[in-house]
């Protein structure tokens, strides 16, 4: 199995705030430093790959919302590195609760062989704790 180098960190928490009912967003950027070269062979197809925030409340110990993805078809393009990158999609909790939350960040990638099975890899890496106060 391949291992590759990956490096994932949370730069920034540019907004923690209410919506509309008792929904609270938050707006993040994050870094990425990933050589996924090596997963590529001769029989990958593409790779899927995604970067979710990770999350405990006192509704749910266990929240996973997707911030980004991206689906890469050739090995050339595996090198991946993104600085203070604007998360793809909101970042929405459904209830009160992420204040002050411990986010972990996770990059998934799920890779898709011409023949055969699929296979899945992931890295967790600690992102930090998000403000205790609303932050517009």
């Amino acid at each position: 199995m391949p291992d590759p180098q990956v490096s994932v960190s949370l730069a920034e928490v540019k907004r923690l705030a209410p919506m509309t009912g008792s929904k609270e967003q938050a707006t993040l950027t994050f870094s990425m430093d990933a050589d996924l070269r090596s997963v590529f062979s001769w029989n990958t197809k593409q790779l899927f790959l995604f970067l979710q925030a990770e999350y405990g409340t006192p509704d749910s110990t266990v929240n996973q919302v997707v911030l980004w993805d991206t689906i890469i078809q050739q090995k050339e393009k595996a090198r991946i590195r993104l600085k203070n990158h604007k998360t793809k999609y909101s970042f929405i909790h459904p209830s009160k609760g992420l204040k002050g939350a411990q986010v972990n960040l996770t990059l998934v990638w799920h890779v898709m062989p011409r023949v055969g099975f699929m296979y899945t890899q992931s890295r967790t890496f600690p992102g930090g704790r998000l403000p205790d106060k609303y932050v517009q």
